[in-house]
């Protein structure tokens, strides 16, 4: 990550799937994300629609819960 880099959003999970270009980008591995994840209360990368990594923090937005009608 360059100087001047700390405000850029990079979208580390997608549609439940880890993206390991930004992982390579900010020199962190699948284990470090899936630690993350669990430490925020998730157990798997599918339950997470959007993951961003902003100024050194990871920001989880999850799949809406389904309501079984």
């Amino acid at each position: 990550v360059e100087y001047g880099d700390e405000s850029i959003r990079y979208p580390i999970i997608v549609d439940g799937q880890a993206n390991m270009d930004v992982l390579e980008l900010i020199k962190k591995d699948e284990h470090w994300l899936l630690t993350q994840i669990q430490e925020q209360g998730f157990q798997r990368l599918q339950e997470i629609y959007l993951g961003e990594y902003l100024s050194g923090q990871l920001s989880l937005s999850p799949y809406e819960e389904k309501t079984i009608a």
